[in-house]
């Protein structure tokens, strides 16, 4: 049994080096929790985004993101640079 086991997994590892594709999640907090003194915890939400406000940190993850790849092999500094042109 160890040997199917073994074998699934070296080949999702396979499948998974294969089918390589690079992508980002971005997390957005809605509120935080802020302990009182009388020992609650209260969530104070946060104010609500806009659309303009949602793009902007979008645009911002999305070339911070970029910069990091340029900075590691694989990607050429060309092709960063050609992704990091204004939209």
């Amino acid at each position: 049994m160890a040997t199917l086991a073994t074998s699934k997994h070296q080949l999702a590892l396979h499948v998974k080096a294969a089918n390589r594709h690079t992508h980002y999640h971005c997390c957005i907090l809605d509120g935080v929790l802020e302990p009182r003194e009388d020992g609650q915890i209260p969530f104070l939400r946060a104010s609500a985004l806009t659309a303009a406000e949602i793009a902007g940190i979008g645009e911002q993850v999305r070339r911070r993101v970029l910069r990091w790849f340029a900075a590691r092999p694989g990607i050429s500094a060309n092709a960063v640079a050609c992704t990091l042109l204004p939209r």
